[in-house]
């Protein structure tokens, strides 16, 4: 859970951001997904400020700017001196905005959605936030969905003091776009957050977003907003993925622990991402090439040597993987047959030392740690968001690239988590699962139990559902220990 903050107990510009007592009772507000309480400080990063003066000077001119200063009792504050990285009192903020709606002839609510549309669209884009965004899914709703785990991240890791509001989607009951709730411990700031939903709509999927105020009430300093958030007429939180094929059988004998003991459908749940198999049976060489790394650096070159001959491999030669190059999946099965020949490992260890090694070392080496540490805060906020990052790679590093697809839920028993996980890749269980226990013991510090509890295969579809716990805990408990390797 992110940290909100606290602010006057009006908004900017005589804006009440929608927020009313309307509601009642409690305010008819739900519990926030974060489960905070107003900090003692009400602060804001100088980002947000200097993306105002951004706007202002870009779009009105300095000398309006300078005026707005004026209105807000900022003389003193020079042209350019709001950093980043530095905090203000709120207080500072509302008076910008305040300055704005006397200097513009703007309305609070404008100035507001105005500063909100400016700070994504042109001031993150600028300052090289575009990655971070894109990471965090493929339509709005998943995105709007990831927004507490992002900010989550940038507070560890970048801006400490960071308290932002929160929010969480659901279905919408009449089918119509999805809706959206908010929080935030600042009053007013409704149309700010407007304007950056729809300009994250526009920047990031090309959509023109549209927002519905259902509710709004304010209770105990906490405001809330439920909002119905449609695209272009459609729904803004349409799902999509792709996974990908393999072989009838996995690499080096080994199962991946699929059966056909669930009978009927294949005892499977359907796939999240709803994509059928792709044509071409493909690997990306970044898998190729940890596979080598794990066997030069750990048993020595000699041996990798004699993996390539068992493999039929010995046209290639050492470092002839290329990451973002594809290479026929048989390659990859034919390397792990090897493996279990020359080191006397079994297909299912080699390929778990296989997975952990992708994590541990390869993708670490390789500068993929910022991205994974912003997926989660726990292992089961991270495996949550595995088909959003993977969808991210498609799309900007990796468009051939056909990962497998997962899905989280409770335990019925309340011990761990559930994990469920689909692949047209048979075989590759104890891979995913070295993956799985690497990715807790380097991002949370966790050492992971993974139990099969059931499988199966059905018309190409190989499915796993696994519980996971940790450390004899829950290993989705959130306020967890989020990470560092």
């Amino acid at each position: 859970g992110g940290e909100p903050t606290t602010g006057p107990s009006s908004g900017p510009g005589g804006v009440s951001g929608s927020v009313g007592k309307e509601d009642g009772g409690a305010g008819g507000q739900p519990a926030r997904p974060d489960k905070q309480a107003a900090p003692k400080e009400a602060l804001f990063y100088g980002l947000v400020n200097e993306s105002i003066e951004q706007l202002i000077c870009e779009g009105f001119g300095r000398d309006k700017w300078h005026a707005v200063k004026a209105k807000a009792g900022l003389t003193d504050v020079e042209d350019g001196d709001f950093l980043q990285s530095q905090q203000y009192e709120q207080e500072v903020t509302y008076r910008i905005v305040g300055g704005i709606t006397e200097v513009l002839g703007l309305t609070g609510e404008q100035a507001l959605e105005a500063a909100g549309d400016n700070f994504v669209s042109k001031y993150l884009l600028k300052n090289g936030y575009l990655d971070l965004l894109r990471a965090q899914g493929q339509t709005l709703r998943e995105f709007m969905g990831n927004m507490d785990t992002m900010h989550s991240y940038l507070k560890r890791e970048t801006l400490p003091g960071l308290a932002p509001p929160s929010f969480k989607t659901e279905d919408s009951p009449d089918g119509v776009g999805f809706l959206l709730h908010y929080w935030s411990f600042r009053p007013g700031l409704g149309p700010l957050m407007q304007g950056m939903v729809k300009a994250c709509g526009k920047v990031l999927f090309k959509q023109e977003i549209e927002l519905e105020v259902l509710r709004s009430s304010e209770h105990q300093g906490s405001h809330y907003l439920l909002l119905r958030v449609t695209a272009d007429g459609e729904q803004a939180g349409r799902q999509g993925g792709e996974p990908t094929t393999g072989p009838s059988s996995g690499p080096g004998g080994v199962s991946g622990s699929v059966g056909k003991e669930d009978g009927g459908a294949g005892g499977q749940p359907a796939r999240p991402d709803k994509q059928a198999a792709p044509k071409e049976a493909l690997f990306y060489g970044l898998v190729n090439e940890s596979i080598e790394q794990l066997i030069c650096e750990g048993f020595g070159r000699d041996k990798w040597h004699a993996v390539k001959a068992k493999a039929g491999l010995t046209d290639v030669e050492d470092g002839d993987f290329l990451q973002s190059q594809q290479y026929e999946q048989e390659v990859t099965y034919r390397i792990v047959g090897g493996i279990t020949e020359v080191l006397g490992l079994t297909g299912e260890q080699a390929l778990e030392a296989a997975g952990d090694n992708f994590v541990s070392k390869y993708l670490l080496k390789n500068g993929y740690l910022d991205l994974l540490r912003a997926q989660g805060q726990t292992l089961r906020e991270f495996m949550g968001n595995m088909d959003t990052m993977h969808s991210y790679l498609k799309r900007e590093t990796l468009p051939g690239l056909a990962p497998p697809s997962f899905k989280t839920e409770d335990s019925p028993d309340g011990v761990g988590f559930l994990l469920h996980y689909w692949s047209f890749r048979p075989g590759l269980g104890p891979l995913m699962q070295g993956m799985v226990k690497a990715c807790g013991k380097v991002l949370f510090k966790q050492e992971i139990e993974l139990e099969v509890l059931r499988s199966s295969e059905h018309q190409g579809s190989h499915y796993l559902l696994l519980r996971v716990t940790a450390d004899g805990e829950q290993a989705g408990r959130q306020g967890g220990e989020p990470t560092t390797g």
